[in-house]
């Protein structure tokens, strides 16, 4: 059964405690997941890998919202493994900004590995003519992701199984496909540090030899949520089985 803890976020002098849940994990992979509160809108549609985080779809405060529960957690997570010396650090590879790209782990203690981490956000996507819970339908989640020692490569995405999600998927992938071959190929795109241009349904089989993929479903706020993730785990020395 996934473990029930909470993460404490700082907000200005005071502090607040929210709960959080860990997902069990296959191949040493860490996973949790957290609510992001209501007051953060959902958006419009889909958000892919290629689209900077930083271009909000409303007024800034989901972005802030999602950003300071995500980085709670991460850093709860991150405690258990290497301690408190670390730092979080976001930039973009394509134009240097601090807002928005991939996560990575710095200033740890010598001799402690940095492990490699990935962030998911998912809200529910309006369908137009409701959805079950819809009383609920503001309210979203954040997945974070913490590679095993060693890996070279790691990516997480999640997804809430809505009707408006599927309609959303199958309009941007071209194909009636479902939710999960959206989060693979999310999770691998992420993986690679490329964005989703180009990429059809066939592209989360193009993967490395090495690269491993598996996909996780829980129960979340109102809907179900889909996870996948891609690792490339740590090689192992010749002769070592």
């Amino acid at each position: 059964m996934p473990g029930v803890g909470h993460l404490e976020q700082r907000r200005g002098t005071g502090r607040a405690h929210a709960p959080f849940a860990r997902l069990p994990a296959p191949h040493g992979v860490t996973l949790a997941w957290a609510a992001v509160p209501a007051r953060s809108a959902p958006p419009a549609t889909l958000r892919t890998a290629a689209e900077p985080a930083g271009r909000d779809r409303g007024d800034g405060s989901r972005a802030r919202e999602r950003r300071a529960v995500s980085r709670a957690l991460l850093r709860t997570l991150l405690e258990e493994r290497i301690g408190p010396a670390f730092a979080l650090q976001q930039q973009c590879g394509a134009c240097g900004s601090s807002a928005h790209g991939p996560l990575r782990v710095v200033g740890a203690v010598r001799g402690v590995e940095v492990p490699l981490v990935s962030v998911s956000y998912a809200h529910p996507v309006p369908s137009g003519d409701g959805f079950p819970g819809a009383a609920a339908a503001e309210d979203g989640i954040a997945v974070v992701g913490i590679a095993p020692p060693g890996a070279t490569a790691f990516g997480v995405d999640a997804e809430l199984d809505t009707d408006g999600a599927r309609r959303a998927v199958a309009e941007a992938l071209g194909t009636a496909t479902g939710i999960r071959e959206w989060t693979r190929l999310e999770a691998v795109s992420k993986a690679r540090g490329s964005g989703l241009p180009g990429a059809g349904p066939d592209s989360a089989a193009e993967t490395g030899p090495e690269q491993r993929i598996f996909d996780l479903e829980f129960p979340a706020l109102s809907a179900t949520a889909v996870l996948s993730v891609a690792l490339t785990p740590a090689r192992r020395a010749p002769g070592r089985r």
